[in-house]
């Protein structure tokens, strides 16, 4: 693995919940043979979190359910990030986005549908926090007819080029994007879209699988390691 996901990946939990005041903490709890076990705040949600691996096709899928084992009925949820990675890198870092148009209707030519589309961010660029690109599902909400529910991470420094691509299983209304948090750190973050989800006690929401597949080299290979494993 490269140096920024080997530290990306180095220590879970990798998802992030919210509510209008903030993140819900996780707290690790005893897994029960149930993979990972995760406390979310004071709130009385738990998350189910279990992580299968694919070597063969370089890919992790992580499963996550929320259950409400409090109560009371959960608090509104307004950010459910199912995959939360922070990607560390230094002053000649040059993140790169790649992703493709969905199935676009226009009055031109050529259509946008299906075409190509990149984001650069640049070694020394002086943009401070929140700095960075996120797709989205339409406002129709038609999972693909803006984008893609996919999108591709580029590292490129020194040593080269790699990254990763990421995907939902199922997305309906959903969010891929990469955040700039301060000069040297990023997070890439994806989930359904969600306005004030609450869970009422002993409810449990199953979310959609988060695929994650690492390659070496440009975007040609994480083209390529994407179709193999669909």
């Amino acid at each position: 693995l490269p140096e920024f996901l080997r530290n990306a990946l180095a220590g879970p939990p990798h998802f992030s919940i919210a509510t209008a005041q903030g993140v819900l903490v996780p707290s690790r709890l005893p897994s029960g043979g149930q993979g990972e076990r995760y406390r979310l705040g004071d709130s009385g949600l738990v998350a189910q979190v279990k992580v299968a691996v694919d070597p063969a096709h370089r890919v992790a899928v992580q499963s996550i359910t929320l259950v409400n084992e409090g109560h009371a009925p959960s608090p509104p949820i307004h950010d459910l990030s199912t995959l939360s990675l922070t990607l560390q890198g230094g002053p000649h870092v040059r993140p790169e986005l790649h992703w493709i148009h969905g199935g676009l209707t226009h009055h031109i030519y050529p259509p946008l549908a299906y075409r190509e589309n990149t984001a650069s961010f640049g070694a020394r660029s002086s943009q401070g926090r929140g700095w960075g690109h996120a797709l989205a599902s339409g406002p129709d909400g038609r999972s693909s007819n803006q984008d893609l529910p996919i999108l591709q991470v580029q590292w490129v420094d020194e040593h080269g080029s790699s990254g990763f691509w990421a995907a939902l299983e199922w997305s309906g209304t959903w969010t891929l994007g990469l955040e700039r948090l301060d000069r040297a750190a990023w997070r890439f973050h994806g989930g359904p879209q969600v306005n004030g989800l609450v869970l009422d006690p002993g409810e449990a929401l199953v979310l959609p699988d988060s695929h994650l597949g690492l390659f070496a080299g440009g975007v040609e290979e994480g083209g390529n390691s994407a179709r193999r494993y669909i």
